[in-house]
């Protein structure tokens, strides 16, 4: 179960890394990351480091698309974190 919190933490603090990124890249007017590349991160499990990566840096707040599939992205996320907890309890 330590590891799985360890991923998280780690996956969670990249994913938030990144959206920083693309505040400041979208600021500097350079190459910003792919919508779809933050999204893959939310889906391996960086949900909320993409919404607190909204909320701390003020980025992808207008309507669009992005905000449903970012919540959808944390749904999952959730999902995820309770199958994997009831899982290890039933294993161990």
């Amino acid at each position: 179960m330590f590891v799985l919190i360890k991923y998280a933490l780690l996956i969670n603090l990249v994913t938030l890394a990144a959206f920083g990124w693309d505040k400041a890249s979208a600021r500097l007017g350079h190459t910003r990351l792919r919508e779809l590349s933050l999204l893959r991160l939310g889906l391996l499990g960086g949900g909320f480091g993409l919404k607190l990566g909204q909320w701390l840096f003020n980025h992808k707040k207008a309507p669009h698309p992005f905000h449903k599939k970012l919540n959808r992205a944390i749904w999952v996320n959730l999902l995820s974190l309770i199958i994997a907890g009831v899982l290890y309890e039933v294993t161990t």
